[in-house]
């Protein structure tokens, strides 16, 4: 990960048209506490069927929505590996409607964990969403105890808006870093899986 640049100042990697990309139906069965469960047939868009080695980056789009929301951060994703997954909510983008679904919050995401469940991504997930797809995202992100929740010093986002994220999660490590480069990089990764081995669940 110590490679990775900040994508401002980058052109775009590859046309999103060169970013291979497969669709894939998954049977996923949601559940209800005051009636039977039923089966949707889920598409999902799986940008690296065999998995990545360097984490999955797993989209929420927002109502209306689809996949495609993510089109235009697929490239740089691709370019260094990192899978995506987006999702197709029930009744919009390529996934059909259900008539005992309620669409709530919570039928959503039932429906995203069973999703990644069944696909097996790994522990290094990352759960971004747009418009509606924002409160799954953090609620899905708190659900999963792999969590690594990352504040620092990002172009697009404040520092102030970005701690402030992090502090919406219990049990957090603040590390603080005046500045990274390509020397001492390596040992402020090496810091967070030693917390992290130590019960420590999120870092900010």
């Amino acid at each position: 990960m110590s490679t990775l640049r900040s994508i401002g100042n980058q052109k775009l990697p590859m046309k999103l048209e060169e970013v291979p990309s497969v669709l894939r139906t998954l049977r996923i069965r949601i559940d209800f506490f005051d009636r039977k469960s039923i089966d949707v047939d889920a598409v999902v868009q799986d940008s690296l069927p065999d998995g990545s080695c360097i984490g999955t980056v797993v989209g929420c789009h927002g109502s209306p929505g689809s996949h495609n929301d993510f089109k235009y951060i697929l490239p740089y994703l691709h370019s260094y590996g990192i899978r995506f997954i987006g999702i197709n909510f029930p009744g919009q983008g390529y996934t059909s409607h259900h008539e005992e679904l309620n669409y709530t919050n919570e039928e959503r995401m039932q429906f995203v964990q069973k999703i990644i469940n069944m696909m097996d991504v790994g522990d290094n997930i990352v759960f971004l969403g747009h418009s509606r797809g924002s409160e799954n995202a953090l609620r899905l992100a708190a659900r999963n105890p792999v969590l690594i929740a990352y504040s620092a010093l990002d172009h697009l986002i404040e520092i102030s808006v970005s701690q402030q994220f992090a502090s919406l999660f219990d049990n957090i490590s603040h590390m603080s870093c005046s500045s990274t480069t390509e020397s001492n990089m390596p040992s402020v990764l090496d810091y967070i899986p030693k917390q992290y081995a130590q019960t420590d669940r999120s870092f900010s």
